[in-house]
């Protein structure tokens, strides 16, 4: 009877040792599982630290508002500075080079006391900040005209000289603004008035070309169709003029002023004066 209960006794010994060692083993299993992912969520962090860390650097290239632009040369977080050339007036050559701007943080930069704040791609001058971070008077603001640097800057494709030559492409000659360019007959008092005017849409103006589409009024509708869909042009000749090839149509552009487009090749807007009247710096009615 003594030696049953001793052997009882040892077995239950050895059932709890076997539990408390299994236990322990878990244990440890789960602590290092738990430490290992601690480690991994730590090194993400600080991975997408690093991705988000200063001012992107993916900004270096080239910012256009139609007519002036910026070219973004370096990016350097550590001295907290960027570099840029500026362009001004649709100008094929840099109007001023290697200007040097403060990076203040993520999305900001102070060129010359100008604050810029950039949402993605994209920045805003406004009123004379232009001429004093991008024209041949940078610095300054004597000499200004008005409005033409004014306005949403976007990225576009580098029209450094070195660029064009290898591409072929034709640097923009003109002052060009996106925005509805109008049958000049549907302005003032005018008899000749049509009842059913067209317009021409001009976006995504860069220094080699511009998006457009030509829409025609209905009197029935009271709104605006397209009549000739979506298509890019592109500068042709010495940059004064643009042409689309299409597969049935050929159209030319010409443009007579900063407000003025004409177009050539359909017969609908064949010749006619079309004006952008909300030109910043032109506006009329």
């Amino acid at each position: 009877m003594q030696n049953r209960i001793v052997v009882t006794v040892l077995s239950l010994l050895l059932v709890l040792c076997t539990g408390v060692t299994g236990c322990s083993a878990k244990s440890a299993e789960e602590t290092k599982k738990s430490s290992t992912e601690e480690t991994e969520k730590k090194s993400k962090k600080t991975e997408e630290s690093k991705k988000t860390e200063g001012f992107d650097e993916t900004r270096l290239g080239f910012y256009t508002n139609g007519s002036w632009g910026m070219d973004i040369k370096s990016i350097d977080n550590k001295s907290k500075t960027i570099t840029y050339d500026g362009y001004e007036d649709g100008a094929r050559e840099a109007s001023c080079t290697d200007q040097t701007g403060k990076i203040i943080d993520d999305n900001t930069l102070d060129i010359y006391g100008v604050i810029i704040k950039w949402e993605g791609d994209t920045f805003e001058i406004k009123n004379e900040e232009d001429v004093l971070i991008l024209s041949s008077g940078v610095g300054g603001v004597d000499s200004h005209d008005a409005g033409a640097g004014i306005g949403t800057y976007s990225k576009v494709k580098s029209v450094s000289q070195s660029s064009k030559e290898q591409s072929g492409s034709i640097l923009r000659a003109v002052e060009l603004y996106g925005g509805e360019y109008n049958d000049s007959r549907i302005y003032g008092d005018n008899p000749e008035c049509p009842a059913n005017p067209c317009r021409v849409v001009v976006y995504n103006v860069t220094m080699v070309s511009f998006d457009f589409r030509i829409e025609q009024y209905n009197p029935q509708t009271k709104q605006y169709e397209m009549i000739f869909k979506d298509h890019t042009a592109e500068f042709v000749g010495d940059g004064t003029s643009a042409a689309y090839y299409g597969k049935e149509y050929t159209l030319n552009f010409t443009f007579p002023d900063v407000t003025a487009i004409k177009v050539y090749g359909f017969e609908l807007v064949e010749g006619i004066y079309f004006s952008n009247n909300s030109i910043p710096g032109h506006e009329f009615s």
